[in-house]
């Protein structure tokens, strides 16, 4: 892989167990870092718009390939300035680990 691709820096994270619920018993979802500044090439695949509620939600996934970094898994997310992919899948190009593929879809966790 050549270094010039990994030119958009990303954070992963995880998420943690909240510390504090509310009066409701309700809680706030909490995210810890687990890499951080890892070099990445981020790359659009399609975008689709679905219908959900009777509300139109546009789902759009991309391919976020970085060099290899053990650990990370599809229930994790990567943060990319003000933007959130939430992980899918985690390939390991070529079953050597030198390089992950993502496959991600933007927007809020689910």
């Amino acid at each position: 892989m050549r270094a010039g691709r990994l030119r958009h820096l990303i954070r992963i994270e995880r998420e943690v167990e909240p510390r504090d619920a509310d009066d409701m018993g309700g809680y706030a979802l909490a995210w810890e870092t687990v890499v951080d500044l890892l070099p990445a090439a981020i790359d659009p695949l399609r975008g689709q718009e679905a219908i959900a509620g009777q509300q139109i939600e546009a789902q759009l996934t991309h391919k976020i390939t970085t060099r290899y970094y053990p650990g990370i898994q599809p229930d994790m997310r990567v943060v990319f300035d003000s933007r959130i992919f939430n992980i899918r899948s985690v390939k390991l190009l070529r079953e050597v680990r030198h390089v992950l593929e993502l496959s991600c879809e933007e927007g809020v966790a689910t």
